[in-house]
């Protein structure tokens, strides 16, 4: 975020400047071009996690997975989203839309996990990109499987299955 700039975006798409100021007038219709992309992303991602979540024999190794594939990618995708994310930090009127892709995975996981744990896990699962994002030794997926177990009260049975 720091870095977004009109020079920037147009340098990197290997267009004119005037290319970028003519579509983008300001960098507030910038940054809103780019909240948008990545609204889509996210709504892309959780649209695959849910198809995964309805066919999965363990849901909570499933969401396990998918902290660590998608939301800890070390790409650079993961770091400008985790950067528009945080953004709202500190320009409020981000929040709304930091807290509607919150929402959304809640809703996810209320699917297949009991409605009043699923917001914890999200936060955890906030927590997790960070932590991906800053660390030098990231998660594993069997870490974060055993904090979501431990927030969405679901356990493994002898058999494999989740109870």
């Amino acid at each position: 975020m720091a870095g977004l700039t009109h020079r920037a975006v147009a340098a990197r798409a290997g267009v004119p400047v005037g290319s970028t100021t003519y579509y983008f007038a300001t960098l507030n219709d910038l940054t809103a071009a780019a909240l948008e992309q990545v609204s889509d992303h996210w709504a892309e991602d959780l649209a695959g996690l849910a198809a995964r979540l309805g066919a999965a024999d363990d849901p909570v190794a499933t969401v396990a997975e998918f902290a660590v594939d998608c939301l800890c990618g070390a790409d650079e995708r993961a770091v400008v989203e985790a950067e528009l994310y945080l953004a709202a930090t500190h320009r409020p009127e981000l929040r709304p839309l930091a807290e509607q892709w919150r929402a959304d995975l809640v809703r996810v996981l209320e699917h297949r996990f009991p409605a009043d744990r699923c917001p914890a896990a999200a936060a955890f699962l906030d927590g997790v990109l960070i932590d991906a994002l800053t660390s030098v030794r990231p998660l594993t997926p069997a870490v974060v499987e055993q904090a979501l177990r431990a927030l969405l009260g679901v356990a493994i049975t002898p058999t494999g299955s989740c109870r």
